[in-house]
């Protein structure tokens, strides 16, 4: 267990430390010491016997105050740290960990809040259910899931810091909201139409950043949506997400394996980020560009209202295209991205195509 993990342990107990020269004192009832934070306690005695030579009266009541050094990876002073966890609900005992947000959903987070109106990143998983039971059992099984995992119970924050960071709550219970009877001939679409990402927009200071929508069909039948934000959840996550809540219904969750923290995974990446070898990779592999691929001569986007087409390919098409990325050795996706560069260098008039795509 991490030092700032077992700082965050400690502000949801009633426990408190106290320093008597070489030995570390710990006051607390059975119930709230168990193995675990007693081996943490050991592993990290020499840091809290040094933290507890500050304090005028040697007592610690971690409940009182998340510190800068609880959070190494958010690079936070005092007053920044007090600003967030007057955000959230609970105050500190609410507060497990906060870091910085990865590249990836850095760039999500400035289309957010750039978007005149709407998320190009709010994703929707359609859902039907036989009854309000089996509505009510998946809203269960999902809620249990968010609490599973540290990156479905992350919001994020950004005003008055100097980067944007990730807070990782302890308990974000899943927002269940029903929104009456679906009227119309088609109403899972009418249902999504609602909350289309061309208007429709989360608050990503609040977690989890999932809402579970749904309402009744003229017949009866229970229609739902799973809203999601791209910077916690991608589609891939989805599918683990799916086979956990079925494995809660079915009464193996206990045979899932133990989740992965999203910082272990951040740490690492940032240890090993290296801006310059990054630049001069790109450098040396764009060099000969000089200009960017415009579609139809059109560069200032930001703030313009954005349409979406959907449409479905010919089953027989579908084939072909699996069939070619098969022989090549490559996704479907890739082929699919060789069409939009052909589609882009025809209508910039351009050779050289160079665009970016959201990758897992």
């Amino acid at each position: 267990m991490l030092f700032s993990e077992l700082m965050a342990a400690l502000s949801t107990r009633a426990i408190r430390l106290q320093r008597e020269e070489a030995d570390l004192i710990v006051e607390g009832d059975d119930d709230t010491l168990d193995e675990v934070l007693w081996d943490a306690l050991a592993t990290h005695k020499p840091a809290l016997l040094e933290m507890l030579a500050g304090l005028e009266d040697g007592w610690l009541s971690p409940a009182l105050r998340i510190t800068p050094d609880m959070l190494p990876l958010a690079g936070l002073d005092q007053a920044a740290i007090d600003r967030i966890v007057a955000t959230l609900p609970g105050g500190a005992a609410n507060l497990q960990d906060i870091y910085p947000l990865a590249p990836l959903q850095e760039g999500m987070l400035y289309h957010h809040l750039t978007a005149a109106e709407g998320d190009p990143y709010v994703l929707q998983a359609q859902l039907r259910f036989a009854s309000p039971a089996h509505l009510q059992a998946f809203a269960e099984a999902l809620d249990w899931v968010i609490q599973r995992h540290d990156i479905l119970r992350t919001a994020l924050a950004w005003e008055y810091l100097d980067q944007p960071l990730q807070v990782v709550w302890r308990k974000a219970p899943l927002a269940c909201e029903a929104v009456g009877n679906l009227d119309g001939d088609k109403p899972l679409e009418q249902l999504r139409a609602r909350f289309d990402s061309r208007h429709y927009r989360m608050d990503l200071a609040q977690a989890p950043l999932l809402r579970l929508v749904h309402g009744q069909d003229r017949d009866g039948r229970v229609l739902g949506l799973l809203l999601f934000h791209h910077t916690v959840m991608d589609h891939t996550g989805l599918d683990i997400v799916r086979r956990e809540i079925h494995a809660y219904l079915a009464g193996d969750s206990e045979r899932l394996p133990a989740p992965v923290p999203f910082r272990d995974l951040l740490a690492r990446s940032r240890q090993a980020q290296d801006e310059q070898a990054h630049e001069a990779f790109f450098g040396a592999m764009l060099a000969d560009i000089d200009a960017p691929t415009l579609a139809f001569g059109v560069q200032e986007v930001a703030g313009q209202a954005m349409e979406e087409a959907r449409v479905t390919l010919d089953p027989g098409l579908s084939q072909r295209l699996r069939a070619q990325a098969r022989s090549l050795g490559v996704s479907p996706a890739s082929i699919m991205h060789l069409g939009l560069a052909r589609l882009l260098g025809a209508w910039s008039g351009r050779g050289s195509v160079v665009f970016g795509s959201v990758l897992l």
